[in-house]
């Protein structure tokens, strides 16, 4: 709940290929928690080649998403505080996947999401009613609607699919994590195309890195 509420005002505040990386690179605090609470899934019984490119893809991740939050000249962007919620959102965020696979033992996948969601729900609720920001819901135009409504079910869709496999025996938590980082590509391309949100080549450059770095985790992971 935290981590969405910290990416929602990211997003209001910055451009979608800045606040992205930033968020995708959550996964290398995942990644960090997932070696310390699942050491032999994590880096296959304690393979040294696995444990030294999990930290090439960690550092590459990094520099690739550094490369991909410059400083921007866009007009738009006034402040910096985008920033701020990003790095926030994304910390919070690394601990979504751990906490999730350690709730999993034992239960179903579906409903540990239906859990997860009522929290979700009741979390975000109550922060509506303290700021009162429920008054503003007649104003939320048909077209805010239908994005909303379509980002909820890609959401519910996302975590049935993500739960479905942590959820399965002797999975590699990393493997799972790293493979879903990979919407990045999608995200960038979306907002290239329905956006029109610029890239420069520091942002290619990043992008590729980043992109690299999720690649090898997953090959290395599995």
């Amino acid at each position: 709940g935290l981590s969405w509420i910290c990416y929602y005002q990211a997003l209001k505040l910055g451009n979608i290929n800045k606040v992205a990386p930033i968020d995708k690179s959550s996964f290398i605090l995942t990644t960090i928690l997932f070696i310390i609470f699942f050491f032999d899934t994590t880096t296959n019984n304690g393979d040294i080649l696995t444990i030294v490119f999990l930290i090439i893809s960690m550092v590459l991740m990094l520099i690739g998403t550094l490369l991909m939050v410059g400083k921007t000249n866009d007009n738009e962007i006034k402040s910096n505080k985008w920033l701020i919620f990003a790095i926030l959102s994304s910390v919070f965020a690394s601990f979504v996947s751990l906490f999730v696979k350690l709730g999993l033992n034992g239960i179903s996948s579906n409903l540990g999401t239906l859990i997860r969601t009522i929290i979700v729900l009741i979390f975000s609720g109550f922060i509506v009613l303290i700021r009162k920001d429920y008054v503003g819901v007649k104003n939320v135009n048909k077209k805010s609607w239908l994005f909303l409504i379509l980002s909820g079910l890609s959401t519910g869709g996302a975590w049935l699919c993500e739960y479905a496999s942590l959820n399965i025996d002797g999975v590699n938590p990393v493997a799972v994590s790293s493979i879903g980082k990979l919407s990045i590509l999608l995200t960038m391309l979306f907002s290239f195309i329905f956006l029109k949100e610029k890239f420069n080549k520091k942002s290619i450059i990043g992008l590729s890195l980043l992109t690299l770095g999720i690649i090898l985790i997953i090959v290395f992971s599995l």
